[in-house]
């Protein structure tokens, strides 16, 4: 019986790792050979050591320049013409566009979009560049995809903007909620009461995903309650909305945050905080952290945005607030704070809520469904 190769084609290996290696991991039990293209890392070599095939492709995230972007084409097309794989499945926007340009050139069997979300350049703006550069994206979605693709989408709200402005058909679209989380890994604790709780952000640095919300909501916290208002993310310097690490030491020398950086270790992380915060702006497929934190039974406050309330039931598992609404988030933290058998009911309705719908189990097997459909 000859083997089906799975090609993964994903910008950076550490977004691979965090959110596709689980399914990676079920395709090769169910006996794909899986290969990975992507840009060279540190942790490229890391997912070698998982018993992957890997192929360096030229990709610069946040660069419009016109060379950068031809050359990540060519690059992906060599993987194609190379490798040719039966299922390609494409994550994240430049992977989806120029790897479904490139395969209507080689004759991939099995194509699959993920939109996990529409960056950036989605954000609703007076900026006319960014206009400009929102109806290229969806141009170039639309030549990209072809007919007989399946294309996955993590909530209903991408999804119908996609058959809206007539880039797929309604056939084509299927919907997944999230990555998964692996709900051992990511398990339920009782939250330990503690006289200086933590308010976590766990989130990359940049200003659509409400840092600044949750900086200025912390500054009038300050005067209000005692807690420590915690952001867990990493600097994202390729991508022009991200915030500086100058800034954010700023905030830090001036005890409004404490800032730990890129966390590894995000289970325990959150076993050790109150309430989980992310005030988003950001076109989000389904933000994972969030998943990861209903799944370890923290009560979550996040805005009234497509992909978070679809992990977040308003006043069932967390609160949804406005966007851009830091004294709203202030109300809602001081709610919280104050009412820890609140808290243990939303953390108690999240775990549950993981375990019915956003589980690594039923998202991966779902996916692989679609790859031999």
């Amino acid at each position: 019986m000859t083997v089906k190769k799975l090609l993964f084609i994903v910008n950076i290996p550490e977004f691979f790792i965090s959110h596709r290696l689980s399914l990676a991991l079920l395709a090769k039990k169910k006996g794909y050979q899986v290969h990975v293209a992507t840009s060279n890392s540190e942790s490229y070599k890391k997912i070698e050591n998982y018993g992957f095939y890997c192929h360096k492709i030229f990709l610069k995230r946040g660069s419009l320049n016109i060379f950068y972007e031809i050359l990540t084409f060519i690059s992906i097309f060599r993987v194609l013409k190379n490798l040719r794989p039966d299922v390609i499945h494409l994550l994240t926007a430049k992977c989806n566009i120029y790897g479904g340009l490139a395969s209507k050139i080689i004759n991939v069997p099995k194509i699959v979009h993920a939109i996990t979300g529409l960056g950036y350049i989605f954000v609703d703006s007076n900026d006319n560049l960014k206009k400009i550069l929102k109806n290229i994206v969806i141009f170039l979605f639309k030549v990209s995809i072809q007919s007989d693709s399946s294309v996955i989408f993590q909530n209903k709200y991408n999804l119908d903007l996609f058959i809206e402005k007539g880039i797929i058909k309604d056939v084509q679209g299927k919907l997944i909620h999230g990555s998964g989380v692996n709900t051992e890994l990511f398990f339920h604790s009782n939250e330990i009461k503690n006289d200086n709780p933590i308010v976590l952000f766990p989130s990359r640095l940049l200003k659509e995903k409400g840092v600044e919300t949750f900086v200025k909501a912390a500054i009038i916290l300050q005067r209000k309650i005692k807690l420590r208002m915690v952001i867990a993310g990493g600097l994202d310097t390729e991508n022009p909305s991200a915030i500086s690490k100058l800034q954010i030491e700023e905030w830090v020398n001036l005890g409004v945050i404490e800032w730990y950086g890129h966390v590894v270790n995000m289970p325990d992380l959150l076993s050790k905080s109150s309430i989980v915060c992310l005030p988003t702006y950001y076109p989000e497929g389904i933000p994972k952290v969030l998943i990861e934190a209903a799944s370890c039974g923290r009560a979550i406050v996040t805005t009234d945005m497509p992909g978070c309330n679809e992990i977040v039931k308003n006043n069932s598992n967390g609160v949804l607030i406005p966007i851009r609404s830091p004294e709203r988030l202030a109300d809602e933290i001081v709610k919280l704070i104050e009412n820890f058998d609140l808290r243990k009911k939303y953390g108690d309705n999240g775990r549950k809520l993981v375990i019915d719908r956003f589980s690594s189990k039923i998202v991966d097997n779902a996916t692989i469904k679609i790859y031999s459909d």
